[in-house]
């Protein structure tokens, strides 16, 4: 029989940050992932209490989008099965590496693939839900019925938009792309609705149940969807009655937590190294707190980037960049490492119809920083482009007026200016006087990516680079670093630009004993 696949990676950063959010030791677990693919998309670490393990399960459930589902648990409790597909001594995870773990757990196979996206296309579906509340009737229970007939009354639902049509009996593939070039890492974004007899179908529902109500609300779920292009549409429509089933579970629970129709918003996280996109429903008024769903989840609030815009799920197609190059890299850690948290764009010479060879790349650097900032949702601003940069090293007085329009050089100095001038951002910089004292920062850097996550940019020599992740052998002082080179002028190619040493790991001796090195680490805990 075949063993399941995970990731020894996000399997020991799941347990590593539980026993610190948690503050014990005393754990069990709960897996998550697609049965059909017999692939474990997250291990997820709870306090050893039937409480405890059931609120999870329930919240884990709702978090995740279909079709990843709950697996089961260490144990069964109560409805929740017990995961035979797993099984590991807790000793086993005492001061171990990942990659020794991928070794040692052997009840499962590790796969490095699963930190790599593979889904080609995001959909966004919109419809309105109508909640209504009675004098002297139970919340929950009236808001859950109502949800209930919501529900049955998607059995037999079709989409529109985009260029699209999907019905829930059919059998063809309308998201295939002929000729599709998997190397290319973009996603395709649809945004659908249902038609207009589904829509006339639930008015009619809701104007029915709002009868005499004494307070009524009307939400929009906004349900989204990450797929493959080779999904059927019946499959597809019963992946949006599942998902949208999960998140009016969500709304149900807070309404009845309130005890009134509030306001929500529902908001799309991209969880890091890994593809999976969780959607929470959260009061309005409380929807900047990633604390609790952090915990739930063993990740750091930093770890994902909250958004309401569909597009910044995405992979983007409309700006032709590659994202997250670092994931398709191999590595062999020599110590431990730590890497960028979260996503951003692929930023370098020649993009944008903009011949900056030569003197452009701390400006590349800046925009993949800047990139990474609001896919995270610190910002929602456009990228800058080198115009933009010298205008603002213009504005706070550090260049003369004829600066904007050259092709001079600038370092991190100047970027720090400019993340605080934009955004408001302060940043940490860290000087060295000759390429062979970058390691000396590596503990500052692993503290870097574990806590703030932000791409560092490094500029020494007159050239800069971008820094996405850090490899530190404690005992032998040796370091490498994950690279990423704004000096490309190529396509947009995956392959082209991991097989050509643009994005890879590099040692030491990359950064040249002649030269200085000032480093940028955006500040982003407080922002």
């Amino acid at each position: 029989m075949s063993k399941w696949e995970y990731n020894a990676k996000l399997f020991l950063d799941n347990y590593k940050n539980a026993v610190e959010t948690l503050g014990t030791e005393s754990l069990t677990w709960l897996a998550f992932g697609i049965p059909s693919k017999k692939v474990i998309t997250s291990v997820n670490f709870v306090e050893k209490s039937p409480e405890a393990i059931l609120k999870a399960s329930s919240t884990l459930k709702n978090l995740y989008l279909a079709p990843v589902e709950l697996l089961g648990g260490e144990t069964a409790t109560g409805d929740i099965p017990a995961f035979s597909g797993l099984k590991f001594a807790w000793s086993l995870l005492k001061n171990i590496t990942a990659q020794k773990l991928a070794q040692r757990l052997v009840s499962v196979k590790h796969s490095d693939a699963l930190s790599v996206p593979a889904e080609d296309t995001l959909l966004k579906v919109n419809f309105d839900v109508k909640l209504s509340l009675f004098d002297g009737k139970d919340v929950r229970e009236t808001v859950a019925g109502q949800v209930e007939e919501v529900l049955n009354g998607l059995n037999d639902v079709s989409f529109v938009g985009d260029g699209l049509s999907l019905k829930s009996d059919a059998k063809s593939t309308s998201l295939k792309v002929k000729d599709q070039k998997k190397e290319v890492v973009a996603l395709r974004v649809f945004e659908l609705q249902l038609d207009e007899s589904n829509i006339d179908n639930l008015a009619k529902q809701f104007e029915k149940a709002g009868l005499n109500a004494s307070s009524n609300i009307t939400y929009t779920p906004n349900v989204i969807l990450r797929v493959n292009n080779d999904v059927s549409d019946g499959d597809l429509v019963n992946l949006f009655k599942e998902e949208a089933k999960r998140l009016l579970s969500q709304i149900v629970d807070v309404v009845s937590a309130k005890a009134s129709l509030v306001p929500v918003e529902v908001l799309h996280y991209n969880l890091s190294g890994v593809s999976l996109t969780i959607s929470v429903v959260l009061p309005k008024e409380e929807n900047k707190d990633k604390v609790n769903i952090a915990r739930v989840l063993n990740r750091k609030t930093v770890d994902f980037g909250v958004t309401k815009n569909v597009k910044w799920l995405a992979r983007p197609q409309e700006n032709g960049l590659l994202a997250n190059p670092h994931e398709f890299v191999k590595a062999s850690p020599i110590g431990q490492v730590a890497t960028v948290l979260g996503h951003y764009d692929y930023h370098h010479y020649m993009q944008d119809n903009v011949d900056d060879g030569g003197w452009g790349c701390a400006y590349r650097s800046f925009q993949t920083v800047f990139s990474w900032l609001r896919y995270q949702g610190f910002t929602d601003k456009p990228i800058p482009s080198h115009k933009d940069i010298q205008e603002c090293l213009v504005e706070v007085g550090d260049k003369p007026a004829s600066f904007v329009g050259s092709k001079q050089w600038i370092g991190s100095m100047e970027l720090s200016f400019c993340l605080n001038q934009m955004l408001g951002m302060e940043s940490k910089l860290l000087t060295t006087n000759s390429g062979a004292e970058v390691h000396e920062h590596a503990r500052t850097l692993i503290y870097h990516f574990e806590n703030h996550g932000a791409p560092v940019m490094i500029g020494g020599g007159m050239l800069a680079h971008t820094i996405l992740g850090v490899d530190y052998n404690t005992r032998t002082g040796e370091c490498k670093y994950l690279v990423l080179d704004p000096h490309y002028t190529g396509d947009e190619n995956i392959s082209t630009v991991t097989n050509g040493g643009w994005c890879s790991w590099k040692n030491g001796d990359f950064w040249k004993k002649s030269d200085y090195y000032n480093l940028l680490l955006p500040q982003t805990e407080g922002t």
